[in-house]
């Protein structure tokens, strides 16, 4: 029950402001019909000698108006205009986050690694490919702290002086930043590190753009644009 009224009465709710409106009209009904008993019991006792001292029913009405519309401008204002708090809730910041590109397969499962140790419960570890021609390696600890690191393999041999634009946002996370091809390398590698702030966090979302350019001509234009998920047991690449 108190769930159900929470989902009617939650903020922006078309729901919560109608049936609002429906309480007022249904006390209003209920306070004419009863004041106006009230009154004419009272107006009767006059042609008994009695003096009496009542607001008239009209008057009545008037002050349940105001008040019906001051109740209504407040419940806008602090309730219905809010931003829903669920819709904020699912949107899962992260804290402790950071970005670290031009790093190593070395130092992801070193990383990995440490992360299971500091495991308690559970520990995920996986690693797909995807249809760009990166490779996705993610771990997760508990259902909370995550890896995940993004390889791009390099197909074409380095000609040129070769730089790379990574983007990455999130809303607890962004950054963006250039990275230079080294010639001893053969695939750049980029981690991103988190912490669920909440601990119902169902989802962490990110977005990725990496694009190249070079020297002279670029014979080999990259554009990877992904939009991942990261969730408690496992992630999902588009």
């Amino acid at each position: 029950m108190k769930e159900q009224l929470e989902k009617i009465f939650a903020p922006q709710s078309t729901e919560g402001f109608l049936c609002m409106l429906g309480i007022i009209i249904l006390l209003g009904v209920l306070l004419y019909a009863g004041y106006r008993k009230f009154y004419e019991k009272r107006i009767n006792q006059v042609l008994t000698g009695k003096k009496v001292r009542i607001l008239s029913l009209e008057a009545i009405m008037i002050l349940y108006f105001i008040a019906s519309v001051i109740s209504v401008l407040v419940y806008m204002g602090n309730v219905y205009a809010l931003p829903n708090q669920q819709i904020v809730e699912e949107t899962c910041n992260v804290e402790n986050g950071y970005v670290d590109f031009g790093n190593t397969r070395e130092g992801v499962e070193k990383k990995i690694r440490e992360l299971q140790k500091q495991a308690k419960t559970t520990f995920i570890h996986q690693e797909k490919k995807n249809k760009d021609g990166t490779i996705s390696m993610y771990a997760e600890a508990d259902g909370k702290s995550y890896i995940y690191a993004i390889v791009y393999p390099y197909t074409y041999p380095l000609e040129n002086r070769e730089f790379f634009h990574i983007s990455v946002n999130n809303a607890g996370i962004g950054a963006s930043f250039y990275q230079e091809r080294v010639k001893s390398e053969n695939e750049l590698i980029g981690m991103i590190v988190g912490h669920h702030r909440k601990k119902n966090c169902p989802v962490v979302e990110y977005d990725l753009e990496i694009y190249n350019f070079t020297e002279g001509e670029n014979k080999h234009p990259l554009d990877i644009k992904q939009h991942f998920r990261i969730e408690k047991g496992g992630i999902e690449t588009k």
